[in-house]
């Protein structure tokens, strides 16, 4: 039972070291005022132009994980490579174009591991909000689950933090199926949050269980 439950925590860590893996500004400057994964994370030592520089695939296409697949959202990339380059737990990763100035909106989900057995919701929540915490040094809020990721049982939770001088919030959604955890995170500009949460319905809408 301990081996497993590090295993579940491993899972969640490594969705929230993810989610600024895609997610480059404008400014070359280093993070501001934060020590915390996210930061370290951010590619801030990549060049943003108008091209898609770091793109694996097209828009329109789907991108295929361990037992899913989503559509990559309407204008966004695969970013999948580039996300395996800097943490070998990556999945899936997709993102938006980089646009000087401006941080990029992203989603990953990390390859699933097994749920522990005798873990309920509850529990799997109360480690998913520790270990968002303390990547964010804030609050972790509860979500409730507003998007349908084809079935399965999510639990949604929610932070902010700072990154490359831009307010960032977090929302994740752990997917259980058959037995499965299923990380998944978007990161955003708080200033955009309307717009990513439209685009994290499509994604959710696009999603597909048992993709051979």
């Amino acid at each position: 039972m301990r081996r497993s439950a590090l295993r579940m925590t491993a899972t969640i860590a490594s969705a929230v070291a993810l989610l600024a893996l895609p997610a480059c500004s404008g400014s070359d400057d280093e993070p501001a005022g934060s020590d915390t994964t996210t930061t370290s994370a951010a590619s801030s030592d990549t060049t943003p132009t108008d091209e898609a520089t770091s793109s694996d695939g097209a828009a329109g296409d789907s991108v295929t994980g361990s037992g899913y697949s989503i559509a990559v959202p309407s204008g966004w990339e695969d970013v999948t490579e580039l996300a395996k380059q800097s943490n070998s737990q990556a999945d899936i990763a997709v993102a938006e174009p980089q646009t000087q100035g401006e941080f990029r909106t992203n989603f990953n989900v990390v390859t699933p591991t097994p749920l522990p057995d005798g873990v309920g919701d509850d529990e799997l929540a109360d480690q998913a909000a520790k270990e968002l915490e303390s990547v964010t040094n804030s609050e972790v809020t509860p979500l409730d689950v507003t998007v349908d990721f084809d079935g399965a049982n999510a639990l949604g939770q929610t932070s902010k933090t700072t990154t490359q001088g831009f307010t960032i919030t977090i929302t994740q959604y752990l997917l259980v199926h058959e037995d499965q955890i299923f990380a998944t995170t978007l990161t955003y500009d708080e200033k955009r949050a309307d717009e990513a949460m439209d685009t994290l319905a499509e994604i959710a809408d696009s999603w597909t269980w048992d993709v051979s």
